[in-house]
């Protein structure tokens, strides 16, 4: 079934999709210059995914929503059971990978190394911040916040995911530590965002006093 059309706010419809590496590559990797850099580095994502064997592959960020110039490719992959393994034998696809999850550079791959953690991205990465509160697909927008209701929803983003890394280490202390890795990049990412937007208030605000 081919990917479907953006809906009217730029969104593709709730869901996750299912499509080829060629389709998602061919629609959303080709119109602009940035575009076909987001995808290239998707494509090396892939292809070291598929080398140690990863189960599945999310695809999100505003790379599939309409927007010309989209500002990040978010992903998330569903890691084998033995991928540590592969790190511990220095399979170097397995090294690169771990590398990547375990660091912010670049810091839009995510880790999911059991269906809940798959679930739990992939639930995550489909939010938006309108206000209406109303989901997107992904084959997602991880937008700086621009106003008091995205900072609001960015904060709500924020304390979900403090939870769920909270739940993670009283859960599993000495497991999914790529998981929580991924988590640990996303809260940073928010603080950023958050740092910045309230940086702009308060230099509007000098320049009203």
């Amino acid at each position: 079934m081919p990917i479907p059309e953006f809906q009217a706010d730029g969104y593709l419809p709730e869901g996750v999709h299912q499509a080829t590496e060629g389709e998602v590559l061919f629609r959303f990797g080709s119109p602009t210059p940035h575009r076909r850099f987001l995808a290239l580095r998707l494509r090396h994502w892939l292809t070291l995914s598929r080398a140690v064997g990863a189960v599945r592959f999310f695809v999100d960020g505003s790379f599939v929503t309409s927007k010309p110039h989209p500002g990040d490719v978010d992903a998330v992959v569903r890691l084998p059971t033995d991928f540590e393994q592969k790190v511990q034998a220095e399979f170097e696809p397995a090294v690169e990978l771990d590398t990547i999850l375990t660091t912010r550079q670049p810091e839009e791959l995510f880790a999911a190394e059991d269906e809940a953690d798959w679930s739990g991205w992939v639930e995550f990465f489909t939010r938006t911040r309108e206000t209406d509160g109303r989901r997107k697909g992904g084959c997602g927008d991880s937008p700086m916040i621009a106003d008091a209701n995205e900072y609001t929803k960015a904060c709500q983003e924020l304390e979900h995911l403090e939870a769920w890394l909270s739940r993670l280490r009283q859960e599993h202390p000495t497991e999914k530590g790529l998981t929580k890795a991924g988590l640990r990049k996303m809260i940073a990412r928010l603080h950023e965002e958050l740092a910045i937007y309230e940086g702009h208030l308060e230099v509007q605000k000098e320049h009203t006093h």
